[in-house]
This record gives structure tokens, sequence and C-alpha cells, in this order.
């Protein structure tokens, strides 16, 4: 299982928030790192960069009507996880 997050990708990079039970940011250089191993976030030379694929992220997510709260994006996560589970519970019957 792999915790509830949403992200933007360039050609070369992607930027992803974990958000639901962590508050958690994750940066990789998809040219130089294929399989995501080496986290750049926080880096003082990736600074400017975060800056900006958060911005377009921010602006997506504005445009796509999905700018909600981490409250309010925890709390719909709950309602999808609590539905998913209980579709299997239904199926196992």
């Amino acid at each position: 299982m792999v915790q509830p997050h949403y992200g933007i990708r360039t050609k070369r990079f992607k930027l992803i928030h974990f958000y639901y039970s962590m508050d958690e940011w994750e940066l990789y250089d998809l040219d130089n790192d294929p399989d995501e191993m080496n986290n750049l976030y926080g880096q003082p030379k990736y600074k400017k960069l975060t800056k900006l694929l958060k911005k377009k992220l921010k602006a997506l997510q504005v445009k796509y009507k999905d700018d909600m709260s981490l409250d309010e994006m925890r709390k719909m996560t709950d309602i999808v996880v609590e539905r998913v589970y209980s579709e299997e519970n239904l199926n196992t019957r």
C-alpha cells in the first residue's frame, strides 16, 4: 500500500507530496535517478526548481478545482478508503 499522494512530473523531474498520515515531499531527477532512489527535496541546489514545481502544481490544482486543504484531502481520502474496504468486504462474501 502506498501512502496517498499527489505530484507533478516534467520530462526530467518528479515532485511528490505525501499528505495523509505524514506531510512529506520528494523530488527526483529522472534522468540521473530513474529508479527514484535519491530524494533531492530540500537540497539547496534544487531550491529554485522545487519552488517552480510547487507553483506549477498549485496552478494545476486550482485549474482542476483540486485545491482543498490538507485536512479536507485527508477527510476525502478517509471516505474513499472506507468505501473501498467496504466494497472489498462485500465482494468476499
